[in-house]
Order: structure tokens, then sequence, then C-alpha cells
């Protein structure tokens, strides 16, 4: 059971109907939980607990607690909820499996881990980062021409001694990660969405720690990670700027 919102959820599933797995996808986009699953899904998979009493079922990146006494397979913290694992969730569902991950795979599960970055570090070529962003952009609605959108936004960033804040009118703001890394060198920045705010950055740690009451999450390496909110509301975007800009 996962929500098909990223690169790494599209290899995944790929991954389970290769091992001719029983997959439920469902259309959540970033935040998805168990709570938000399509009224069919829960249908299918309350009909599955009564059926298969000693089944099992694992959900992948969905917050929140569920009824079906499934397993999370995760590497994120959601506000006090603190699933964080060295592994990414490609990387645990192949040793659940257990397959092994082949050379592009593991660069999919690297780029969730450390953005490109991590990638790089993997001695990835530059087509090789091109083709797994790609995926990543596309599984999360991102069109060429919001590409094109997000670029202008990038240029009317504020920088703030290296540090970039740049405000979007897209939801996620994924693309303009990738043209502050690779076009602007940058290596901390916070977007402001209509919707979502995402800082990435070595302080993530510091955002996810800030007492936000809105739906949050934050994950990824200690030097490159990421931390996201979901509507945050006026305090919580005064705590998120103070930090930021401090």
């Amino acid at each position: 059971m996962l929500a098909v919102n990223d690169g790494e959820a599209v290899e995944i599933e790929r991954l389970l109907h290769q091992r001719s797995e029983c997959v439920f996808a469902s259309v959540q986009r970033w935040g998805a939980t168990w709570a938000g699953l399509e009224p069919s899904i829960q249908d299918s998979l309350r009909q599955f607990r009564k059926t298969n009493a000693g089944g099992e079922i694992i959900g992948i990146e969905l917050g929140g607690t569920n009824p079906y006494g499934a397993v999370d397979i995760d590497h994120h913290r959601y506000g006090d909820d603190d699933r964080s694992n060295s592994l990414s969730s490609l990387e645990q569902v192949a040793a659940r499996l257990p397959v092994k991950l082949d050379h592009r795979q593991q660069l999919v599960a690297a780029n969730d881990r450390g953005f490109i970055a991590g990638m790089e570090e993997m001695g990835a070529t530059v087509a090789e980062v091109r083709d797994v962003r790609a995926q990543d952009l596309a599984a999360q609605g991102v069109t060429p021409e919001q590409q094109q959108d997000q670029r202008r936004e990038v240029e009317t960033a504020t920088v703030i001694d290296g540090r970039y804040l740049v405000t979007t009118a897209f939801d996620p703001p994924t693309a303009l990660s990738d043209l502050l890394y690779q076009e602007k060198q940058a290596r901390e920045w916070l977007i402001r969405g209509p919707h979502v705010w995402s800082y990435s950055g070595p302080r993530h740690k510091e955002f996810a720690a800030l007492p936000l009451t809105e739906s949050h999450w934050s994950g990824g390496r200690p030097q490159s990670g990421y931390f996201g909110i979901e509507n945050p509301g006026e305090d919580a975007r005064k705590k998120i700027l103070n930090l930021f800009e401090g």
C-alpha cells in the first residue's frame, strides 16, 4: 500500500509488480496518510483483514495510525511520530522481499535520502542524475511548462547570506530545488508555496523541532535534509521565517 507521488514510489511500485506482489496505489500527493486512502482501497484492506487474519499488510510512507494492523515502512519524521531510518523506503522494501537493487535503483534510493548530492557521492553521471530527477519530477506532476515558470521564480528569490528564500505558485515546489542546487549552487533554501512550505539544507532537524501544530515532516541526510509543512498558519510561518533568516 503506497501513494505513488514521487520517483521512489514509482520504483517501489515497479519492483513490487515485478515480484507479483498485490499493490494498492493511492493518488494522494505529498503528505499522504492512512486516513486519506480512497474509500475503495479502505474497503479492500478491511476485506483482506477479515478474510486473512494472519496476512501482512505493509504501508509505505503513509502518515498517521492505521486500523489494519499494518507494518509501516518509512524513513521520515511526522511531528512527534519519528520513523527515521538510515535506509530509504525502497531499500527497506528490497530487504523484505528480499532482492538486490540494481545500480539505477540504488541511485533512486540515494536521491530520496540525499537529493542530487546523494547521487553525486555515488559517482552518478550527469545523464544518470538527469534521468532520476526527471522521474521524480514527473511522478510529482511537474510539467516542463511549470519548470520554466519556476525558473523565473528562482530569479526573483531573496538571498540572505547565501540562503535562498523563494515564493512559488506551485505545489509541490520540487523543480525549484533542482534549479537552486544545480544552477545557483545553493546549499540551503526555503520555498514558500500556496499550501506547502519546504526547507532543504543542514538545519532540517531544527525546523522539525519547532513547536508546530500543523502537519509536517522531515528526513534526509544530516548535511542536506529536508523539512516540509502543510498549510502553515501565521504563527508557524513566523517561527519558520525567524529560524531561516536568523
